[in-house]
């Protein structure tokens, strides 16, 4: 029995198949990739809205004590004018005391941190199942429609991760530029606490050497 052998343009078409495979699953491949870096960056982008949100809280709560400090200081202040004046009144000093004066601290104007937005990327539909891979592959069976969806396909996922970590980098300097500010305010907030006290004591002490 005769075998028959291949025509020149049945090898052909059979090498250009297998290379079309090739390309295929070698797009699949870097697409699987990219997706699974992209839900790496996805959540640590949600980690760090939530960040921005704990400090979002702690910047009011600064405010509030911020505030608290400021009506405590202006509630001394005028301790301080009613005991000059009630000195001054019996004539036990003929100059007021040199009062050491309060500590005014600034609210922020805009004490909200803008958490930002993480996107939602549907990734389910970044590459066809194996049954629409298999009928891509007989339907356009071109090593240049491979190389062409591998190069498109490839660039719009890399677009999306891309973007993503632009995202998280600006999330990550909100946060440094957040903790390094709400620092700053504790350092103001402790110098406004100390002040305070000393400035207690010094109406005390006053009271307690004139009265």
């Amino acid at each position: 029995m005769e075998l028959q052998s291949q025509t020149p343009n049945e090898d052909d078409d059979v090498q250009e198949h297998g290379i079309t495979q090739v390309v295929m699953q070698y797009s699949k491949s870097i697409t699987q990739s990219l997706k699974k870096a992209l839900s790496h960056s996805v959540e640590a982008g949600n980690v760090a809205t939530d960040s921005l949100t704990e400090l979002q809280s702690q910047n009011e709560n600064i405010n509030r004590i911020k505030d608290r400090l400021n009506e405590s200081h202006e509630s001394v202040t005028t301790t301080q004018k009613i005991v000059d004046a009630y000195l001054n009144s019996v004539s036990w000093i003929t100059n007021s005391v040199p009062w050491k004066k309060g500590i005014q601290l600034k609210k922020d104007m805009e004490p909200n941190v803008s958490t930002g937005k993480t996107k939602f990327w549907d990734t389910t539909t970044w590459f066809p199942n194996k049954e629409t891979l298999t009928k891509d592959i007989a339907n356009h069976n071109s090593i240049t429609h491979a190389v062409s969806h591998l190069a498109v396909n490839t660039s719009d996922h890399l677009d999306i991760l891309i973007e993503e970590l632009r995202n998280n980098r600006q999330k990550t300097e909100t946060i440094a530029n957040a903790v390094q500010k709400q620092n700053d305010d504790l350092d103001r907030i402790s110098e406004s606490a100390v002040g305070l006290q000393e400035r207690v004591n010094q109406i005390n002490q006053v009271l307690k050497d004139r009265v």
